[in-house]
């Protein structure tokens, strides 16, 4: 059951970043934000409402008021990063970025990981270059390369805040001893 649940997690969130990077290039970033977030908090509503989750505690609650918080900054910057260029360069800048954090951090904290993950941790920048065609499209559109790839970039601390709150709540496997 687990495993259907997060296709339809990974499902979900890939239609909701194409289409909020496709509603950005019309509409501002907060907006297309401020739209995704409430339809989403509706329909979470409705699931919790339904599922008979016991009430959470007020410490979870306002860490999952910070996760909430975190993950709409991010969402901003991410369409905003998709409005001005292709999905095909941001989404991948943006996918690296997002996992080296955590990465980075685990290293400051004293974690120490294997050759094989510091060879993937060299070989991303590559992979992303290759999967979004990077080269050819920075030789021509090289004005907006620098603020679209900054926006995907300053995407990572926004969602990585999200994620550590989140992992802050009762119940969560990294708070299980």
């Amino acid at each position: 059951m687990g495993i259907l649940w997060a296709l339809g997690a990974a499902t979900t969130y890939g239609i909701a970043d194409y289409l909020g990077g496709r509603a950005t290039r019309h509409s501002p970033a907060p907006a297309v934000t401020f739209a995704g977030q409430s339809v989403a908090l509706l329909l979470l509503c409705g699931l919790v409402y339904t599922s008979g989750v016991s009430v959470m505690s007020r410490v979870d609650f306002f860490w999952s008021m910070g996760a909430g918080f975190g993950g709409a900054l991010a969402l901003i910057t991410f369409y905003r990063a998709m409005a001005l260029g292709p999905m095909t360069v941001v989404a991948p800048i943006t996918a690296v970025v997002n996992i080296a954090m955590p990465v980075i951090v685990g290293i400051a904290q004293g974690e120490r990981p294997t050759g094989l993950s510091y060879l993937g941790i060299a070989l991303a920048p590559f992979a992303v270059a290759l999967i979004g065609d990077v080269l050819s499209w920075c030789a021509r559109h090289a004005r907006k390369l620098d603020v679209s790839h900054c926006c995907a970039g300053r995407d990572a601390l926004p969602r990585r805040c999200d994620h550590f709150a989140v992992s802050r709540l009762d119940g969560h496997p990294c708070n299980a001893n």
